[in-house]
């Protein structure tokens, strides 16, 4: 800058890094975009110290939570305790695309989801990454981070982890006080978000049983309906029936007969009632005729396990009828038993 004086005139540089912090301070509260006050912050290793916390406070108060959504975008701990002791809300609500109202821990669990589906990283890089949000989920529930909060679509954290596959989370979110009786916005619950993906032929297919254990061991009722009474035998029925349609779209085979049997002794080991009635008064032995022709592993399976056929009557003519009867034979001959339908 330069001086002006009736006698001399003085010419002197005015440096900003040599300004005290107070005046430093100053001027970083008139800057209000995040972008700013990171740029100003880079400029020496002073203002950076100086800086930075107060970089993560305006983080901490924006609407997408920025700073703890990038702890969560590189499963990085470190920057999210940053974040927190910042301000930053683990439990805010922040919009991530389309309709959804998301939460930190919401996230956290997909993203160990979709980074293994998607296949975004090397295959050497995987491990280590999902080690690191594991530790992050763990992080966020030490903070005592509600696993049963709902998103906008009634899914809790503990949900996600369900339909996701990630036991390690299911068994995390338990026993830090996950609610084995949730049920989303269509009356399902967990063992039913679990049993379709348990049936498949697939690698991951176990895991949903081991799940499904899980779930049962701590509690879960495996007569719970929700207010349609469609409880999860009937959900392992329907789930074989859209499997079967789905691969005769794709012309594929994605059903293993093995994970169906599987999964029903695991429903009755539990006490499920095998001829349990929807709120119209279907049993999941009715529901099994529609997988006929096609596919009678589970009509089967039913009969072998003690379904009782009195509380229904066949088709009068048609595919699914003759299909029926011919497996009752079937059955008949290995177990020695009579079945008689309800006469129409």
């Amino acid at each position: 800058m330069s001086i002006q004086h009736p006698q001399h005139t003085m010419n002197q540089a005015a440096c900003l890094t040599m300004l005290p912090n107070e005046l430093i301070l100053l001027i970083s509260d008139h800057l209000m975009r995040k972008q700013d006050l990171n740029s100003f912050l880079r400029c020496n290793r002073r203002f950076y110290s100086l800086l930075n916390k107060r970089l993560y406070q305006l983080a901490a108060r924006s609407r997408n939570n920025d700073a703890m959504m990038w702890a969560l975008k590189t499963a990085n701990v470190e920057l999210a305790k940053r974040a927190i002791d910042a301000g930053s809300d683990p439990e805010k609500e922040f919009k991530s695309g389309g309709w959804r109202n998301d939460r930190p821990l919401h996230v956290a669990v997909r993203h160990a989801s979709e980074t293994k589906k998607r296949s975004l990283l090397p295959e050497g890089e995987m491990q280590d990454f999902l080690q690191k949000n594991d530790n992050l989920i763990r992080y966020l529930v030490s903070l005592n981070t509600d696993v049963n909060r709902l998103d906008n679509f009634t899914q809790s954290p503990l949900w996600e982890a369900v339909i996701r596959g990630e036991i390690n989370s299911v068994r995390l979110f338990l026993d830090n006080g996950g609610d084995v009786t949730m049920q989303n916005c269509h009356g399902g619950g967990l063992a039913h978000a679990a049993i379709g993906p348990a049936q498949s032929n697939g690698p991951n297919a176990l895991i949903y049983l081991d799940i499904l254990k899980l779930l049962f061991g701590r509690g879960l009722n495996p007569n719970e309906g929700g207010r349609h009474k469609f409880a999860p035998l009937h959900s392992q029925v329907k789930a074989v029936n859209r499997r079967i349609h789905r691969d005769r779209r794709k012309n594929t085979r994605t059903l293993s007969e093995e994970r169906v049997e599987d999964v029903l002794k695991l429903l009755l080991k539990y006490g499920a009632d095998i001829d349990a009635q929807t709120g119209v008064g279907e049993t999941p032995l009715e529901l099994a005729l529609s997988c006929l022709p096609q596919e009678p592993i589970c009509f089967k399976l039913l009969l072998r396990y003690g379904a009782d056929t009195s509380l229904f009557s066949l088709p009068p003519v048609g595919e699914e009828r003759d299909a029926a009867i011919k497996v009752c034979r079937e059955v008949s001959q290995e177990t020695g038993r009579i079945f008689e339908f309800l006469a129409t």
